[in-house]
């Protein structure tokens, strides 16, 4: 839950930022990740930020992967958690009206364990986890569908304890 009130306030942070300067873009959306690790799609938030007239971006997203209905070896009442914070920057090779493709490189914290819920009275349930701190390298490309509405597409792969794979899709909204 921290995480996510972290993303909502260095959002705030960029909203109001592209409100005082007018040389920069804010994009804001919604998609879905799968994680080679995780095993499972996720949903996932983001915030981008373009600079305009420069090559230069970032961005910020949170990803919840659905966890399998029961856990490792099909036991039940185990349920896996895994989210990742990203954290990336973004150079861009083609910058045109109809098409962005760039590359990213960035900081990536990811959480993964697993959660018991044991139904008997006076027992606690267990949680687990593990956080590691990564790199993200990978790029993306975006697509206009209509005014200040594109579609995004990226792919990256997570150096850390939790090597993995993630290819995300997503709509967002230019301010």
């Amino acid at each position: 839950m921290k995480t996510a009130h972290t993303f909502l306030i260095v959002f705030g942070l960029l909203m109001a930022a592209g409100s005082v300067s007018a040389q920069i873009s804010i994009l804001a959306g919604l998609g879905f990740s799968f994680g080679t690790t995780a095993e499972a799609v996720g949903i996932h938030i983001r915030g981008d930020v373009d600079l305009d007239d420069s090559p230069y971006g970032g961005s910020l997203n949170f990803i919840s992967y659905f966890s399998p209905a029961t856990g490792p070896d099909n036991v039940d009442g185990v349920k896996a958690v895994y989210r990742e914070t990203n954290l990336n920057g973004h150079y861009f090779f083609i910058s045109e009206e109809d098409l962005s493709v760039y590359g990213l490189a960035g900081l990536n914290i990811s959480t993964a364990g697993a959660k018991l819920t044991i139904n008997l009275p006076f027992t606690p349930n267990i949680k687990e986890t593990e956080t590691q701190v990564g790199l993200n390298l990978g790029g993306g490309a975006r697509f206009p569908v209509a005014d200040n509405i594109l579609v995004v597409g990226e792919v990256k792969y997570i150096l850390s304890k939790f090597d993995q794979l993630v290819i995300s899709a997503a709509g967002v909204y230019r301010f």
